[in-house]
């Protein structure tokens, strides 16, 4: 490895994480693809979209797209932890809603054996 994935070191993940062999898009897999061609290909693409002057790109992604780019990775990474918290939070509702209906539900069961033994000692004591 090369001095460039050395400095990604301290970055890495220790945790028991998996992470997928391949990032396939578009028929390619992204994850063969070097960060520099990836680069270049989406400062190609951001240069034709919005009809850059190749000239003046270098200049562009310094002025703006250098700050763009990294404020969508930061929002992204906080929309996604507030995606999870959500989902965590609709299932312990899910949960709860349902541990409450069994609550619920045990709860009548007793009520109605209780009426019923009830019923039979008046039953009894009315002989």
């Amino acid at each position: 490895m090369g001095q460039g994935f050395k400095t990604l070191d301290r970055y890495r993940s220790d945790k028991d994480q998996m992470f997928p062999p391949d990032f396939i898009y578009e028929g390619q897999n992204l994850l063969e693809t070097s960060a520099k061609h990836l680069c270049k290909s989406v400062l190609e693409a951001i240069r034709i979209k919005f009809r850059l002057d190749q000239d003046l790109l270098q200049q562009c992604f310094n002025d703006l797209i250098k700050t763009k780019l990294s404020n969508f990775l930061y929002e992204e990474r906080r929309r996604e932890a507030r995606r999870r918290l959500r989902d965590q939070e609709r299932i312990y509702k899910q949960n709860m809603t349902q541990q409450n209906q069994s609550d619920l539900h045990a709860s009548l069961n007793g009520e109605e054996e209780e009426e019923s033994t009830h019923q039979s000692i008046n039953i009894m004591l009315n002989r």
